[in-house]
């Protein structure tokens, strides 16, 4: 039997950053039986090209109040990672080479605009026909006519569990008005996840990226077309592909003689004294501590007294395009798609998030495989007969595009729905995953509802190494 300080169970970002962090002064295990170091953010590659799954950014500063002490991270407060971005931006800075993404766009009512989604620029507000810009305004002047209500929008870190036992549309409608929020919010809640808004937990609207704004905000964007608040900053690494940064991380472990890797499945796990035995095809190993970076399901599946339950899915679906740049007609480097007749939901360019003038442009597009069974497109060929058109006739791209490599992926039952009845049931979980494995330290989806973020996974991993190597 092998033993090790830790054995690290799983391939996501937060998994790989606590190996390089834990390997500074323990020796490590690292159980990962399939060839994917990153999960989601490895990107994929396909033919020559190598692709981001999706959109894909860096995110260095926020509004939240700056923290350096990693020890105050909660993974079961939502998007707490936010504080240590300071700290984020050195781990991988000193790593890759990064630069500023500009150029994010809002496609709505047939308009593009700055984005108004996750960039807070309002430029797409001053765009929308005459009817519809006063019938916001009327109803943002209704909201702010009488006093605040405990769901304003200010009162979501003073509140939580409010936010959390009330729905996203609810509290949207109650600081956005019914129009800004049938015309932004709703559509892209029910293409990226394939349920109402009225399903998700307010504190959660992130999680869909859909924002949640003051009604004041929006109401002096309106007074003022040039009206900013901070805008969000993204960065990407200044190659054409987010995956650079995990490939630089699995390079640095597989140079440091302290982690070894174990590529096999569990085939037992169970907890023996003070310490971890894990057994794989090859080998049976002991660990002071375990790390278990994959989902609470899995893991409380070793012991096979426990039924732990399985959360709701969505299915998704990504469409991979590498074409001539000279056929790109709207240049973007993330365009969030909210016209509610489109299936598409998200756009990324991959040239234009690294700021590369480049022969050949990578383009990435979004959807949800469900939303696509229900209108009849289930078959790769009238998928990307449907994208082609969209791109088309959106002006993404010039009518004389051609595809060099065009490919379709889907997958079922891929992410986590943003519901409360999701919540409750991933509090159960965590609750059989005390009793019985009560000193494991968990990473990603099994940390905390809705925590598995670039960003939250960097931090539990950051935290890890702050914790034991301060023992």
């Amino acid at each position: 039997m092998k033993n090790f300080d830790f054995i690290i169970c799983g391939n996501n970002v937060g998994a790989m950053v606590a190996a390089i962090e834990l390997a500074k002064k323990s020796n490590v295990a690292v159980i990962n039986p399939t060839p994917n170091w990153g999960a989601h953010f490895a990107g994929i590659k396909l033919s020559e090209y190598k692709f981001d799954i999706g959109m894909n950014f860096f995110e260095f500063d926020s509004f939240h109040k700056e923290a350096l002490d990693l020890l105050t991270y909660n993974p079961e407060v939502r998007n707490d990672s936010a504080r240590f971005l300071p700290l984020i931006k050195e781990f991988f800075t000193k790593r890759i080479e990064v630069a500023e993404s500009h150029n994010l766009k809002t496609l709505v009512n047939g308009t593009f605009g700055d984005d108004i989604i996750i960039a807070n620029n309002f430029d797409i507000l001053d765009k929308l026909p005459a009817d519809i810009k006063n019938k916001i305004i009327a109803e943002l002047k209704a909201i702010l006519a009488v006093p605040k209500t405990e769901l304003h929008a200010s009162n979501k870190k003073i509140n939580e569990d409010l936010f959390l036992r009330t729905n996203y549309k609810k509290v949207s409608v109650i600081n956005h008005g019914q129009t800004f929020h049938d015309l932004f919010i709703e559509p892209l809640c029910n293409k990226i996840f394939n349920i109402s808004s009225e399903e998700v937990p307010a504190i959660y609207h992130r999680i869909p990226w859909t924002p949640l704004f003051y009604p004041e905000t929006l109401l002096q964007a309106f007074k003022d077309p040039v009206y900013k608040i901070k805008p969000t900053l993204f960065h990407y690494p200044k190659t054409n592909y987010f995956a650079i940064a995990l490939e630089t991380l699995l390079l640095e472990m597989k140079s440091n003689n302290n982690i070894e890797f174990i590529n096999s499945k569990i085939t037992e796990l169970k907890p023996e004294g003070d310490k971890y035995i894990v057994e794989t095809a090859e080998e049976k190993l002991s660990g002071s501590t375990l790390v278990w970076a994959n989902d609470l399901q899995s893991l409380l599946s070793y012991n096979k007294s426990l039924r732990p339950i399985t959360l709701d899915k969505a299915s998704i679906t990504v469409a991979f395009l590498a074409i001539k740049s000279e056929f790109v007609k709207t240049k973007f480097s993330t365009l969030y798609v909210a016209a509610g007749e489109e299936l598409v939901y998200r756009v990324s360019n991959q040239n234009v998030c690294a700021g590369l003038n480049e022969e050949i442009t990578k383009i990435s597009i979004e959807l949800n495989f469900d939303k696509l069974n229900e209108k009849g497109i289930n078959e790769d060929q009238k998928i990307k007969d449907y994208i082609w058109n969209f791109l088309i006739s959106s002006g993404c791209l010039q009518t004389a595009a051609e595809a060099i490599f065009f490919e379709v992926k889907s997958i079922k039952n891929a992410v986590n729905l943003p519901t409360l009845n999701n919540f409750n049931n991933f509090i159960k979980n965590q609750q059989l995953t005390g009793q019985h494995f009560g000193n494991v330290e968990l990473v990603g989806p099994a940390s905390g509802f809705g925590s598995t973020s670039f960003n939250c996974q960097v931090v539990q991993g950051l935290k890890l190494g702050v914790k034991h190597n301060k023992l």
